[in-house]
């Protein structure tokens, strides 16, 4: 069986599958961040995510976490990590977030004639 690392890009999905998750299921943070505008929502989300993105590489900086350095290689890894998160969470969102999407079901007769 393959050996699964936990390197900083696979904590920092899992970070952004987690919050994704929380802000869409966790009572009480469901009901207060949907009540946030669009704009609001994204920037706290992006927030979160940045801060999670620092956490990962200052942890690697202090030598917790393996695979991050300290140089111009390891700011290039944060950026990294931060666009590893935000996909990782939007996709959450997108197959798992809020239930109350408009989903639209199609009936054959919405749909165009072939």
């Amino acid at each position: 069986m393959p050996e699964v690392v936990l390197g900083p890009e696979l904590l920092a999905a899992m970070a952004g599958v987690i919050l994704s998750l929380a802000f869409s299921y966790v009572p009480g943070l469901k009901t207060w961040y949907k009540e946030l505008s669009g704009e609001w929502k994204r920037l706290i989300m992006a927030g979160l995510l940045l801060v999670t993105a620092l956490v990962l590489y200052g942890l690697g900086c202090a030598a917790v976490v393996k695979g991050v350095t300290c140089s111009r290689d390891g700011f290039a890894q944060l950026v990294w990590m931060f666009l590893v998160a935000l996909v990782s969470n939007q996709s959450t969102y997108t197959i798992a977030g809020s239930q109350e999407r408009n989903w639209h079901v199609y009936d054959e007769e919405d749909l165009p004639e072939m």
